[in-house]
């Protein structure tokens, strides 16, 4: 794990939890929690790229089944987007396909969800 990796899912976590809490995203504590559990997968996406992507769906979807809203949330895109970068990134071509479809399907899931 290298500090850069660190660095930005410490802030994309900063940002996706302050996100829940300026935008009254309920129910906001386990919310918040959940974000801060998703945003620290984010450390370890150059390793575990796929693990990562269905570790980061499963809190969104889990969000979304608590109550709060994903269509005004801004970060997480953002955190998807550096996932789905990291997919494709570290994995051979095969597992890469695999990796972007189980992200795009629980993407549409969380979105269902809510």
């Amino acid at each position: 794990m290298r500090k850069l990796d660190v660095a930005l899912a410490a802030a994309l976590t900063v940002l996706m939890v302050l996100e829940i809490w300026v935008e009254h995203l309920h129910p906001e504590a386990p919310c918040a929690a959940l974000a801060v559990a998703a945003g620290a997968c984010l450390a370890w996406r150059r390793n575990y790229p796929i693990l990562v992507a269905l570790a980061f769906i499963a809190m969104a979807v889990a969000q979304a089944a608590l109550g709060m809203s994903m269509h005004s949330a801004v970060s997480p895109v953002v955190a998807v987007l550096v996932v789905s970068w990291a997919i494709g990134a570290y994995e051979d071509r095969r597992r890469a396909v695999l990796g972007l479809t189980l992200l795009v399907c629980g993407v549409w899931l969380s979105i269902g969800v809510d």
